[in-house]
């Protein structure tokens, strides 16, 4: 970070300050964490029996919601969804089908998923872990509804194509985002 640029954490999660340039940094972290996420759609490992992809999204939706905050950090994914609709090869790479697609359940949870981390960011290292485990349960939760209720899946195979897969590599993620918002509380 630069001098002169403070970081203060709240209980809201990451607040960034710097004498008139504050709404200017944070404006470009919340665009930089929203590209960011929209961009990790092309880092991605198909599964042959799932047609939901092993992708980079989550790590960045977790890591806006504990660096921004709730607010900012669920804006940066709207933000990241403005980015996937304006352009249709990231949106083809992201959500094969739109939102209809089998994908689309979980890229309407990134916003309130980085808001629930957020919220939670502030406090322990414990509850900052919890609450990006949150976030994660809460993406896979509303991706498994959509499969369930748009794509038209039982309950069981929603919950063996669209979560279980899933599980593992999402609490990797989630330990890797609270290790690295911790070491940013350090410095």
């Amino acid at each position: 970070m630069s001098e002169g640029i403070r970081v203060d954490f709240r209980p809201a999660g990451v607040v960034v300050a710097d004498r008139g340039r504050s709404s200017l940094t944070l404006a470009l972290a919340v665009l930089g964490l929203g590209v960011a996420t929209a961009a990790s759609a092309f880092v991605r490992i198909p599964l042959p029996w799932t047609p939901i992809p092993l992708t980079l999204q989550t790590f960045f939706v977790l890591l806006a919601g504990a660096t921004l905050g709730a607010r900012a950090g669920a804006l940066s994914q709207l933000v990241g969804l403005s980015v996937l609709w304006a352009s249709p090869t990231l949106l083809a790479a992201a959500a094969p089908g739109g939102l209809f697609g089998p994908t689309g359940g979980y890229l309407l949870a990134f916003a309130p998923a980085a808001w629930l981390a957020g919220r939670m960011a502030g406090g322990s290292r414990l509850r900052l872990t919890i609450g990006l485990l949150a976030g994660a349960a809460l993406i896979l939760a509303l991706g498994a509804l959509h499969l369930v209720l748009v794509i038209g899946l039982s309950v069981p195979a929603a919950l063996a194509a669209g979560v279980l897969p899933f599980v593992p590599g999402d609490c990797v993620k989630a330990l890797a985002v609270a290790g690295i918002a911790c070491g940013l509380r350090r410095r």
